[in-house]
C-alpha cells in the first residue's frame, strides 16, 4: 500500500496550494478590471489553474481511496476549461469578440465537456484507458 507524505513535509504540496491561491488572486484583481478586453477569460483561465492546482496538492497529501479519486477528477474541470478559456482570451484581446457567441462557445466546447464526462464516468465504460491515478 502506498504510504502519503504529510503536507507539512512535501514542500511541492506546498507550493501547489501556494500558487493556487496565486491564482485565485489573479482572479480577483481581473473581475476589478472585467471591462478591459481578455479580463473575463482571464478570470476562467485564473479559476481553471487554482482547481487543478489546489486539488492535485490535496490529492497528493490523502491517502489512497475514493476521495483522492474524487479530486483527481475535479481536476479535470480545471483541465478541460483552460484551453477554451485561452482561446476565448486570445479572441477577444484580438478585437473579434464578436466571434464569442455562445453558440461558438459551445461547439470550442464539445470535446472538452466529453473529456469531462467520460472522466467522470470512468468507472462505467472503458474508454479511457487505465484508471486515473495521482
Amino acid at each position: 500500500m502506498e504510504q502519503t507524505i504529510p503536507w507539512y513535509e512535501s514542500p511541492y504540496t506546498i507550493l501547489l496550494c501556494l500558487s493556487g491561491m496565486a491564482s485565485i488572486t489573479i482572479a480577483l484583481l481581473a473581475w476589478k478590471r472585467r471591462s478591459y478586453p481578455g479580463a473575463v477569460p482571464l478570470i476562467f483561465i485564473s479559476l481553471a489553474a487554482a482547481i487543478g492546482q489546489i486539488a492535485y496538492g490535496l490529492a497528493l497529501v490523502t491517502d489512497p481511496g475514493e476521495f483522492r479519486m474524487v479530486l483527481a477528477k475535479i481536476r479535470y474541470f480545471g483541465i478541460v476549461t483552460a484551453p477554451v478559456a485561452w482561446l476565448a482570451a486570445a479572441i477577444q484581446y484580438t478585437g473579434r469578440g464578436d466571434w464569442l457567441s455562445p453558440r461558438n462557445i459551445l461547439l470550442v466546447a464539445v470535446i472538452p465537456l466529453t473529456t469531462l464526462s467520460l472522466v467522470w464516468t470512468n468507472g462505467s465504460h472503458t474508454l479511457s484507458g487505465p484508471p486515473l491515478t495521482i
